[in-house]
């Protein structure tokens, strides 16, 4: 006589399906070699551009750019900083937007001491 434990099979039916859930979630397109081209191109006119602007401390600053999707991440010392590094990255021709992931740190050189 067969017995069937109808927990088990549920649960298998899950685990199973979750695990086609997960893999198929998971994959993004991959990038084309034009579309890695574009976006190193992007990347360095933003380094550039970080770097030209002398109000701004840009060595703490990266940026990583997908599809012409600019994020910047790191930290600045105030949020004026933060304000002109994202108008320095939107004025580079191709950027598709600016996503801004930079933390906040006070007492940094762009502060004044006593």
């Amino acid at each position: 006589m067969l017995i069937v434990y109808p927990n088990r099979l549920l649960l298998a039916v899950v685990a199973v399906a979750v695990l086609f859930g997960i893999g198929s979630c998971s994959t993004t397109p991959h990038r084309t070699s034009e579309e890695r081209a574009g976006d190193a191109d992007i990347e360095a006119k933003v380094v550039s551009a970080l770097k030209m602007d002398h109000s701004l401390y840009s060595e703490h600053i990266d940026v990583v750019v997908d599809r012409g999707v600019v994020h910047l991440k790191g930290f600045v010392y105030s949020d004026h900083e933060r304000l002109l590094a994202q108008t320095d990255a939107e004025s580079v021709t191709g950027v598709q937007s600016v996503d801004i992931e930079l933390d906040l740190m006070g007492g940094g050189i762009s502060e004044a001491s006593d």
